[in-house]
């Protein structure tokens, strides 16, 4: 019998009003997840840490070299 199950994980309360006031701060959030990409990247606008986020994945992390990281973490922010 085939099936169809959904399953929905909010963000907690209390974390949009966090990364807003971070911002405010001037302080920069990474989200760091083991959620597929675009999950990642929609819960990112969902809180606000992001309009743009630029999702890496874990195979593609594991390829850079530290330089290239700190490249990509030295680039400005997308939101």
């Amino acid at each position: 019998m085939p099936g169809l199950v959904g399953l929905v994980d909010p963000p907690r309360p209390g974390v949009s009003e966090a990364i807003a006031t971070c911002h405010v701060a001037g302080i920069r959030v990474i989200m760091i997840t083991g959620d597929h990409p675009r999950t990642a990247s929609a819960l990112a606008r969902e809180i606000g840490l992001a309009q743009q986020p630029l999702a890496v994945t874990g195979d593609t992390l594991r390829t850079m070299s530290d330089a290239d990281l700190q490249l990509l973490l030295d680039e400005p922010t997308c939101s």
